[in-house]
């Protein structure tokens, strides 16, 4: 069943996926997603707690990555 997690979520699809078969990168595929929290927190502090949350797993206690309060 699908985890609902704060970060990494499309790595955790990817992985339980590759046991159904191969995966295949597609360029074509476009994704948007809002730069809000780059602009307000930065780039690398944003990226240090996406990687942070993905290396333990996508649910830790120091730090969230969804449902932030923006300007």
């Amino acid at each position: 069943m699908y985890r609902s997690i704060d970060a990494g979520d499309d790595l955790e699809i990817a992985l339980r996926m590759k046991d159904q078969g191969k995966i295949k990168f597609c360029a074509a595929m476009k994704i948007g997603f809002s730069m809000r929290r780059y602009q307000q927190y930065g780039s690398l502090k944003s990226l240090y707690e996406w990687v942070y949350i993905v290396a333990h797993g996508g649910e830790v206690q120091k730090y969230s990555y969804s449902q932030k309060d923006y300007k």
